[in-house]
């Protein structure tokens, strides 16, 4: 496996011809916002060399994938040196996935429900392998880099495809399913976390509102602030979400000006978290200030894990 890197659009410097104040000025500004927008984020693809094995057959064996969320996630955090210590299990997934998936082998992806938990996996499998690709050169990057979810591309079903465009293809497959949104996992310290199991087509419908539960109650995507400024503050995924999901809360119950807190009390199970919750009325409802520091696990929790097994 090797890591290739490529960009996706070429620079070209302003015409040297007549240039005076104006020309200086342009070509200044330009490096000054360079990583603003000047310049489009170098794209690196992941090559990796399908095994005859994994070109015999037209299914996916997600076993790699479900060994590494294992080894890797701890509750909301991730684990360092297992997620280093994990890409030989996502090499070998990924040799399959670059030719199986609801276009290269249609017939093995035509129910709905098969589609989402392929581009579900995926994504979660391109979000371990692209922290793993950072790690490897800094022992625990604090943040992810500007431009991360474009980053590092994988072949997946027949193109090359980075964290973004797995995710689009996702949101693609589950059509008007809202509950994809709160699937997608992010590896910062706000947003939905990664998942502890694969994604399953015939449990699809109740992992989905797992997934959904889970989101809704953690701080990384409903937080409340019961400081000198009351707030309820949302992951800017799920504001995007918010007047899609009010509206379809009114109408399932005929009501009238309802609060995402009403959606958000709706999915609550514990009693903990609706007094919380309840806690909150009348707050105002604000996007959550974004992030891209990593959820790392603490070294403290890492040692405690190492003593329990005698490490």
């Amino acid at each position: 496996m090797r890591v290739k890197k490529r960009s996706t659009r070429g620079w070209t410097s302003p015409n040297p011809r007549g240039a005076g104040a104006p020309g200086a000025v342009a070509l200044l500004s330009c490096w000054f916002v360079l990583f603003a927008g000047c310049a489009q984020a170098v794209r690196q693809p992941v090559e990796i060399t399908a095994t005859n094995s994994a070109k015999a057959t037209n299914t996916v064996d997600w076993s790699p994938l479900g060994l590494t969320l294992q080894r890797v996630v701890d509750g909301e955090a991730v684990r360092r040196d297992p997620l280093r210590e994990s890409q030989a299990e996502l090499t070998r997934l990924f040799a399959q996935l670059a030719h199986v998936g609801p276009t290269s082998t249609p017939s093995q992806f035509e129910h709905r429900a098969d589609r989402v938990s392929y581009w579900l996996n995926a994504h979660t499998a391109a979000t371990l392998f692209s922290l793993a690709l950072l790690a490897e050169n800094n022992d625990a990057p604090e943040q992810v880099p500007p431009g991360f979810d474009e980053r590092f591309t994988f072949e997946v079903d027949g193109q090359f495809r980075s964290r973004a465009e797995l995710a689009a293809a996702a949101r693609n497959a589950a059509a008007e399913d809202w509950r994809v949104e709160l699937a997608l996992p992010t590896v910062t310290e706000k947003g939905p976390p990664l998942p502890s199991r694969i994604y399953l087509a015939e449990m699809l419908d109740a992992q989905l509102d797992r997934a959904v539960r889970r989101a809704f109650a953690t701080p990384r995507v409903v937080r409340v602030n019961h400081g000198e400024i009351k707030q309820i503050q949302l992951w800017p995924g799920l504001w995007r979400l918010r007047s899609r999901l009010i509206s379809d809360y009114e109408a399932s119950l005929n009501t009238t000006d309802a609060t995402m807190l009403n959606v958000v009390l709706a999915w609550t199970e514990t009693s903990f978290d609706r007094v919380t919750l309840n806690s909150a009325v009348g707050y105002a409802e604000v996007p959550m200030p974004q992030t891209r520091r990593v959820a790392w696990q603490s070294f403290e929790a890492a040692d405690l894990i190492d003593a329990a097994l005698g490490g």
